[in-house]
């Protein structure tokens, strides 16, 4: 009887030391990745070395974020449209999308489409500035 307790109590110490094996395995590769996502996060590199190529993208004014971060990972752009979603919400850029068409460059990093795709109130200032300077010359 004895025996047959101390087996039990020996293959649940086993068990319970493989299954925090597997824990801690799963957790370290957990993260691993979610390093390697918060590292992409501020250093993401262009699709491709200057000059790139120009593509030409097409923004409505119901486009949002995610609809032109797909549009732009379709396109070539960029290679990964999550990825950009988080990089916009971290950026100065954090704003409204101007509807338009635009001339974005395979080159081009993720802040450099933020700053032609996105407007700020920063932005919004600083060509107010420059046209009310303008009318003043």
């Amino acid at each position: 009887m004895k025996i047959q307790q101390f087996a039990y109590s020996f293959l649940g110490t086993v068990i319970r030391v493989v299954i925090l094996i597997i824990l801690a395995i799963v957790l370290f590769r957990l993260g691993g990745k979610a390093y390697e996502f918060g590292f992409r996060i501020f250093t993401e590199e262009p699709m491709s070395e200057p000059p790139g190529r120009d593509i030409q993208v097409t923004v409505s004014k119901s486009d949002g974020i995610k609809e032109v971060a797909e549009m732009l990972e379709d396109k070539g752009l960029i290679r990964d449209a999550f990825l950009f979603r988080i990089q916009e919400k971290v950026s100065l850029y954090d704003g409204d999308i101007h509807p338009g068409i635009f001339t974005l460059n395979t080159s081009m990093t993720a802040e450099e489409m933020f700053g032609v795709l996105l407007k700020t109130d920063e932005n919004e200032e600083e060509s107010e500035e420059g046209s009310e300077e303008g009318t003043a010359n």
